[in-house]
């Protein structure tokens, strides 16, 4: 568990409250641009909550009642069309604007060859509903975990690193060399997709972040940043 988190990557993560028809439920997101939050498609259309999103509160680096940075209501968010139209999960990707700009900073986000991924850790942060082991987590309290990338696929990453519920949307980082500031390659979106022959649900795994899906995150960003 993550605490403080008014710190760098801490701080660009994101507690997501988000009312759907049949519940309310908390999810993870990450700031990519200062009205951008970046999350999975799924946190922001999914048929089992009775579909569509009706309402989002981002609380950035939220620990237990602590919201460092306040509360900010989203204007705006929709999923890639490829996950809204076809449940594609390689593009399991969305983003959220938000009503004013949070100004704490925003992840890099990048592609890489898979012969330079294969040599990192990756690491995961987010807002799980349940922890065995911290029974007052309930959405509310950070987690981090990271380990190796096991699988490599040319649209998506697999690998061992705990997760659970609440944990989609977070930022799946690596650091080039120690210290080094944190670059997004993915985003985390359960575990491994079904039907992937030798893999089932060993691992979690994340939509990998091509150039095509930076470009499209960076049009996000772009567009979040027009109008009031």
């Amino acid at each position: 568990m993550i605490s403080p988190t008014n710190a760098s990557p801490w701080n660009m993560i994101c507690q997501l409250m988000i009312e759907f028809p049949d519940d309310t439920v908390p999810a993870t997101g990450w700031i990519a641009g200062p009205r951008c939050v970046v999350t999975a498609g799924h946190c922001l259309l999914f048929h089992n909550l009775g579909g569509a999103a009706n309402s989002i509160v981002v609380t950035p680096a939220r620990n237990a009642t602590a919201c460092p940075y306040g509360k900010f209501k989203a204007s705006s968010w929709a999923p890639h069309d490829q996950w809204r139209d076809q449940s594609n999960p390689d593009w399991d990707l969305g983003y959220i604007r938000l009503e004013k700009p949070v100004n704490i900073g925003a992840f890099k986000f990048s592609h890489f060859e898979d012969s330079y991924l294969k040599n990192h850790y990756v690491n995961i942060a987010g807002y799980p509903r349940h922890v065995e082991k911290y029974p007052s987590a309930n959405g509310d309290h950070l987690f981090h975990n990271a380990n190796r990338i096991r699988k490599i696929g040319a649209e998506r990453l697999y690998y061992d690193v705990d997760a659970t519920g609440g944990q989609s949307g977070a930022p799946v980082w690596i650091h080039k060399t120690t210290g080094a500031d944190p670059i997004v390659i993915g985003v985390h979106a359960g575990s491994a997709v079904p039907g992937k022959p030798g893999w089932g649900g060993r691992y979690n795994s994340s939509p990998r972040l091509t150039k095509a899906k930076c470009d499209v995150i960076a049009d996000w960003c772009a567009a979040s940043a027009v109008g009031a």
